[in-house]
Formats: C-alpha cells, structure tokens, sequence
C-alpha cells in the first residue's frame, strides 16, 4: 500500500483493501442492502429528500457513533484499524508539514456513511464540515461493471478531477469541497455492480 499526495491536502492509495478483507466487505454490504434509503439532508431546521433538491440522487445509510457497538456490519466498522494504520501515520510523520499531522497527534471517533451509485446517480458539491467533522476517509469500491465515468472532483485550491478506481482510498480535511459526476451507463446494473462510497466522517474527541 502506497500514499501519495494528490494534492497539498488530499492523500491517495491505489489497491488499498486486501482481495480477502474486500470479500468481507462485500459481504457485509449485501447484508445492508435494505439499509439503503433517499439520503435526508438538513436545510435550516428543515430536513427534506436529498433526491428532491439536486443534492444527490444516490442511496445512502449512516452508522452512528453511538451504534458502532451494536451493530453488525463489523468488518465495515473494522476498517478503522485500516484507515488508522501506522503506516499512513508515518507517511504523514515523514513527508507531510501540513493539516494531516492533526491526524497523527490527536484521537478521533466518527460516523460511517455508506453510500451506492448506480446509473445517473452523483453526488453535488458539498463539504463534510457537518457532525463537526474534520477528516474524511473515503473508499471507493466498484467491481467491473457497465458503469463509467463518476469521477471525484475536488476543490483545492482549485478544481481538480480524480478518475476513481475500485479499492481507491482519499483521506482529506473534511472542510474540502468535493463531488462525484455523475455515472454513465446504457442500464442500471446489479447491486454487487454498483459503486459503492464508504466513509469514516472523523472528530476529535473531546477530553472532558
């Protein structure tokens, strides 16, 4: 597993998962396809259908903090010990002066977001500031499918596209604004074809 820098503050690694903890991704998203729903986005004190507003047209659920315990998608939730390797640590330790050592000093908790993408679907311009976020880990999986293009762009300082790839991971400061375009294809495909986002939407903990 190799990081490199996209950008001054977005990290990137190619082939990230092993084949066998992949398989146990899979597994676990299959038994979450009913979890899958029209995402709920907050406006003021409202709160209305993503699909509604141009926001996002994909499927998403979340895993709370406070249900990380309880809940049985645990190979998902056991990407924490991925994204907080000791390897990314020494690859921000060794080459990065910037954000990313904030990651390396402090303990953090998140919430799970979980995302799938099928024809047409994409996700507008955001930033993941929400929940007092302040890094995103993001993994994209996506089997060989007919579905293409859906590429990540990112606003940092200025707009730059990243092609996505099956078991491709980006870790940035949440306050980043990002989107993925839409994806083109002749036909929905299969629920193990789509594109599937999942996220750790990390915080600091806070010493009390």
């Amino acid at each position: 597993m190799r990081y490199n820098f996209f950008s001054d503050n977005i990290i990137f690694c190619e082939n990230y998962l092993s084949e066998d903890y992949l398989n146990l991704i899979y597994m676990d998203l299959l038994n979450a396809r009913s979890l899958f729903n029209i995402p709920k986005w907050r406006e003021g004190s409202d709160i209305i259908d993503a699909n509604n507003n141009s926001l996002c047209s994909a499927l998403d659920f979340w895993i709370r903090n406070e249900d990380i315990q309880k809940s049985n998608l645990q190979n998902i939730i056991g990407l924490s010990r991925w994204f907080f390797h000791q390897g990314l640590k020494m690859f921000i330790k060794n080459y990065s002066n910037s954000v990313f050592k904030f990651l390396e000093e402090r303990k953090f908790e998140w919430d799970i977001h979980v995302i799938s993408y099928n024809k047409n679907n994409y996700y507008n311009w955001h930033t993941d500031g929400a929940l007092k976020t302040v890094f995103t880990f993001n993994l994209v999986l996506q089997k060989p499918s007919s579905l293409t293009e859906g590429k990540s762009i990112f606003y940092d300082p200025y707009e730059k596209t990243i092609p996505v790839k099956h078991n491709f991971l980006t870790v940035f400061p949440s306050y980043v604004p990002h989107a993925m375009t839409p994806l083109i294809g002749e036909k929905e495909v299969a629920f193990a074809e789509q594109r599937f986002s999942i996220q750790f939407w990390c915080r600091n903990i806070v010493s009390i």
